[in-house]
């Protein structure tokens, strides 16, 4: 079977991909008003702004690696619950960014005439370029600083400063060009030097909100200036063992793009200037390709970390019918372009039909792209080879693409169009890399892993549980008897938590922390307490789940509270368990040990809603609901009950600690957040259910056609009576 039948996947894909496309929308539609403004200056505007952008794509490439090696380590780091070591991570990259930028402003200030001679040997172009040159070059460290403090926040889940900050630069540039390249507003008209002034402002614009934004307003890194010029060897070196084929991969790639604008810079300015207008429209084009790619990295990355090696296989597999279906119809689009151009700009005829010419080639090339792209970045690099894009490129773009391309531009004197197609012919031909190479699997590698464990998928050393065997009979009879919400349950009911809970172990990483004493009850017991509330479900609510670890003892955390005046104060504090994100979940095992034995008290099944929770994507007590069931009323009987307890609790009753046995049914704790109202709910659904039920009915009642199970039923009889099964409560299972 080749395609995943888990619409939740499909779903998620979507979702991801419609996320980054729109983004890449917005910064791409920057770009494509410069481009359409400047041309309404002329052709020789148009290919001056082209060639004095060259040396901004080279370092745009080297951040985009500093960024993709950041948020591949950062963001599993974030997952472990290592603040500091993200924080640190963050440092070393806006070091490294800063000093490339640093080094390209001094040769630009140096020599800014010498550098575009590299571009083309076109004087009157080289004089436009110039104009460009001298104010852009002044942007190149406030562009590092922004996407550097941009791919931090990507890193714990904060995406939405990145799409405020493209609408906001969006506004700000198109505003700022119609003004100072026109000469409106009684603004002096300065022509394309007016352009490179209104994007160095933009760019400054977002540099400032975007550091105001990681400096005061996030609350969940918490980054500190101070912090980010500490320097952690180790940390260093893993950034550059994992990193660094990454960044070198984009550095050469950027190199590939500045010398193939050489390449047509020499084709003359009417091929520049069509060349110019392709990429443009292509790049706003192609964003379903990219948005795509992205989402891919993301789901398969976190899949491989999770160690479920079949579902990765089965991933692949579909991803790769979707590429296809993605390409074609953005080719089909590209090519639509093709007759619309000539409304967009106002063109030579002879420019125009050479653009034209130029996207019907982009739109066989995107098909392509589409397909190996997607293959070797969202998957074969995000699967952790993270060296085979930079060598097949390397390969692609050096053995063939750029030699092919000079031996037609100045041996045979072909057209620019063939010249074009030469450059762009690596899009086709990587395709039979892809196919061979992402569907033999030996990519898979998890870079969490030290390389000792990393050479077995299914390690049972190094703190590991091995997770292929099943539970002994001796094993699971001891772990029902000794949790109470276990023992009520029917022998029918146990054989299926007991065959869902083995799928759970095949699926999950149990991993353990330094020091904890285990016996073979813990993995059964954390397998058998995780699938009681899926019991009359699926697995599939817990596919954002890929790693258990296991920490002897209740940890100290980091919180941040604001109080009623609005001051932010930051501590610790003590948990027994926490939901962290790239799916992984820490429990402290005394607390698990202590869980299900009808105390009100069960942190397994706590952080298990939260992951439930967060299947529609947040956490906010509100999971996606089964089909027939009424989300107004789920909303109207939560919020009032939340509503009711943060009353009845008040500001006052805070925890400061996890407590137990206190005088209500709900833990004080419920009362921080609408999410932990929902967990600590679930908790008593199965803990305590008769308390729950007299407390607050309306909540026990929708937990009960979510979960599609009745706890009061069984607690009319003692632990250990077998009861004839019952019939579940709710509608269809889907979300």
């Amino acid at each position: 079977m080749i395609m995943v039948r888990d619409r939740n996947f499909y779903t998620r894909v979507f979702l991801l991909a419609a996320s980054l496309a729109l983004q890449n929308v917005i910064t791409f539609s920057v770009n494509l008003a410069d481009n359409i403004m400047v041309g309404q200056l002329g052709e020789l505007a148009l290919s001056g702004a082209y060639v004095g952008n060259q040396l901004h794509a080279i370092l745009h490439m080297l951040v985009l690696g500093l960024s993709g090696s950041l948020m591949i380590l950062g963001a599993q780091y974030w997952g472990t619950g290592k603040r500091e070591s993200v924080k640190t991570i963050v440092g070393i990259a806006l070091k490294l960014g800063l000093g490339a930028g640093s080094v390209l402003l001094f040769i630009t200030l140096v020599d800014p005439t010498g550098v575009l001679r590299l571009f083309t040997d076109e004087p009157a172009v080289i004089a436009e370029a110039e104009k460009y040159l001298v104010v852009i070059r002044f942007s190149y460290i406030f562009f590092c600083v922004t996407q550097i403090l941009v791919a931090s926040m990507r890193c714990v889940e904060t995406v939405r400063i990145g799409m405020y900050l493209s609408i906001m630069t969006f506004v700000i540039n198109v505003s700022l060009n119609w003004i100072l390249i026109f000469g409106n507003l009684g603004a002096p008209a300065l022509g394309l030097q007016g352009a490179a002034i209104a994007t160095l402002v933009a760019r400054i614009v977002e540099t400032v909100v975007v550091t105001v934004y990681v400096r005061f307003v996030d609350k969940k890194l918490l980054l500190r200036f101070r912090e980010l010029i500490r320097t952690d060897i180790t940390l260093l070196k893993r950034y550059f063992r994992y990193g660094f084929p990454v960044i070198l991969g984009d550095i050469f790639w950027g190199i590939n793009l500045a010398v193939q604008g050489a390449i047509m810079g020499r084709l003359g300015a009417t091929a520049l200037a069509s060349v110019s207008i392709a990429n443009v429209v292509f790049s706003i084009l192609s964003v379903a390709v990219f948005g795509t790619t992205g989402a891919t990295a993301i789901i398969i990355g976190q899949t491989v970390g999770s160690g479920d090696y079949d579902r990765v296989r089965e991933y692949a597999r579909t991803l790769q019918v979707l590429f296809l279906a993605v390409g074609l119809l953005s080719g089909l689009i590209v090519f639509g372009s093709t007759f619309v151009v000539g409304y967009v700009y106002d063109l030579e005829p002879e420019t125009l039909a050479m653009t034209q010419r130029f996207l019907r080639v982009l739109s066989i090339m995107i098909v392509g792209t589409s397909y190996q792209v997607s293959c070797l970045v969202g998957i074969v690099r995000a699967g952790g080879a993270t060296h085979f894009v930079l060598v097949n490129d390397l390969i692609f773009i050096w053995g063939f693409v750029i030699p092919s391309a000079l031996v037609a531009a100045f041996v045979f004197h072909a057209s620019p169009v063939i010249v074009f197609a030469f450059l762009k012919s690596d899009q086709i031909l990587k395709c039979a890399v892809a196919v061979y190479t992402v569907n033999r699997f030996r990519w898979m590698k998890n870079l969490t892993l030290d390389k000792t464990t990393t050479k077995n998928p299914h390690p049972s050393r190094m703190g590991f549980f091995r997770r292929s065997e099943k539970i002994k009979d001796s094993d699971w009879d001891a772990t029902v008897t000794r949790h109470a919400i276990l023992d009520r349950l029917t022998d029918e009911e146990v054989n299926r938590l007991r065959a869902l809970a083995e799928q759970f172990l095949r699926k999950k990483q149990i991993r353990v922390h330094d020091g904890v004493p285990v016996d073979d009850t813990v993995r059964p017991t954390i397998a058998a307490l995780a699938c009681l509330p899926v019991l009359n479900l699926d697995l599939s609510w817990y596919s954002g789940w890929a790693t258990v670890l296991v920490v002897p003892e209740d940890y100290e955390t980091d919180v941040t509270e604001v109080d009623d005046a609005g001051v932010v104060h930051e501590g610790t504090d003590f948990a027994a368990g926490e939901y962290a994100p790239l799916g992984l979940i820490i429990l402290s095992l005394p607390d698990v040990l202590e869980s299900g034995r009808e105390t009100g008290f069960n942190v397994v099944i706590h952080e298990a809603a939260h992951v439930i929770d967060a299947c529609n994507g947040s956490l906010d007590g509100a999971p996606p609901l089964h089909r027939g069931m009424d989300a107004a009323r789920w909303t109207a009987t939560f919020t009032s009950a939340y509503s009711d307890l943060q009353r009845r609790v008040g500001p006052a009753a805070r925890r400061r600690g996890r407590r137990r046995g206190v005088p209500s049914v709900f833990d004080p704790y419920a009362a921080e957040a609408p999410e932990e109202f929902f967990a600590v709910a679930s908790e008593l659904f199965f803990e305590r259910p008769e308390r729950l039920r007299k407390e607050y009915p309306d909540v026990y009642d929708e937990l009960s056609l979510f979960y599609r199970q009745d706890p009061t039923a069984r607690h009319n009889s003692p632990p250990g009576t077998t009861k004839q099964s019952r019939p579940t409560r709710g509608g269809e299972a889907s979300r």
